[in-house]
């Protein structure tokens, strides 16, 4: 098990993998940081998994919010307007 353990991580798929964690560590980060997902406030394991669901989509909603400011801004200094303008999507 550890010579197979070692040859994963000579592996190209593990060099892959290891490109993705920074992303991966980011946002679990942000959720333990700052949108309560550090510990569950109820027991079981139904009320845990809906905690972690309800804080991803937090996170999720947080980061569209986001996404959608920066296009509105783009959109007003380059077309003077004031609402999300679709022909940058």
């Amino acid at each position: 098990q550890v010579e197979r353990a070692l040859a994963y991580e000579k592996s190209a798929e593990f060099k892959a993998d290891m490109k993705l964690r920074p992303v991966v560590e980011r946002v679990i980060s942000v959720l333990v940081r700052y949108d309560g997902a550090r510990r569950a406030r109820r027991i079981g394991l139904d009320a845990a998994d809906f905690q972690a669901k309800m804080c991803a989509t937090v996170y999720n909603l947080k980061e569209w919010m986001r996404r959608v400011g920066r296009l509105n801004a783009r959109c007003v200094q380059e077309h003077k307007i004031g609402v999300v303008c679709l022909e940058a999507i």
